[in-house]
């Protein structure tokens, strides 16, 4: 099903036409090469990472190889299908790291799923359940229902009608369960990839209340579309 790019609310309409060509195919998946940092533990590691994002259902997994030291290296993994979350790493791929399930950590996936929009803007066009309101001259906001909650996203745009910020509250883990932090993604550098415009530089940031702290810089460095259907 493809959505009438009209009937989006005025700021939406802009960012998607400035992304996504009009009669771009819609694929059914989408999927994003990617490298950069991760703070493990105050440490900050390379990785290299591939996220395949799914239209139907809406879903996502990325599976990064994170370079611990030099022959040392842990695969690290996180998604959701839709229905349940996921998160953990291996050490070369074998030894457990450490796990996350449960409702917790879906909201946590499906949160990040909706605010990672910008990497998939073909999307928009496709997704009739997801709900988007015009909430100032310069954001806009999506909400969506899955496993029985709501879900929100803040998208803030610059003067060139693209999103520079993407803003939410999302589980935070904690010794002995999760609590509900103010978190935001900071977008930059688009550029074309297979005609579609997306940012190729971010910067993911949880808002504790001690202190902002930056976890993740990463750069794209590619994008393919799969099973393309107009």
């Amino acid at each position: 099903m493809s959505i009438d790019r009209s009937t989006l609310p005025p700021n939406v309409r802009r960012w998607i036409d400035r992304c996504v060509p009009v009669e771009t195919p819609i694929p059914n998946q989408i999927l994003n090469a990617q490298e950069g940092e991760i703070d493990v533990r105050g440490k900050w590691m390379r990785f290299t990472a591939r996220t395949v994002y799914d239209r139907q259902p809406f879903a996502f997994r990325w599976s990064a190889s994170i370079r611990i030291m030099p022959g040392v290296w842990a695969a690290a993994e996180d998604g959701h299908d839709g229905i349940k979350g996921w998160g953990g790493s291996k050490m070369w791929g074998v030894v457990p790291m450490g796990g996350r399930k449960g409702l917790e950590v879906f909201s946590m996936q499906f949160v990040r799923s909706l605010a990672e929009l910008p990497w998939m803007p073909q999307f928009v066009l496709a997704l009739p359940d997801l709900a988007w309101s015009d909430t100032s001259d310069t954001t806009f906001e999506v909400r969506a229902n899955a496993a029985g909650q709501e879900y929100a996203v803040t998208f803030e745009l610059d003067g060139g009608e693209e999103i520079i910020r993407a803003s939410s509250t999302r589980p935070y883990d904690i010794p002995g369960g999760f609590v509900e932090v103010p978190w935001r993604c900071e977008f930059s550098n688009y550029r074309r990839f297979e005609g579609v415009r997306i940012p190729a530089s971010a910067v993911a940031t949880y808002e504790k209340s001690d202190g902002d702290w930056t976890y993740w810089r990463g750069e794209t460095t590619s994008m393919k579309e799969t099973i393309a259907r107009p």
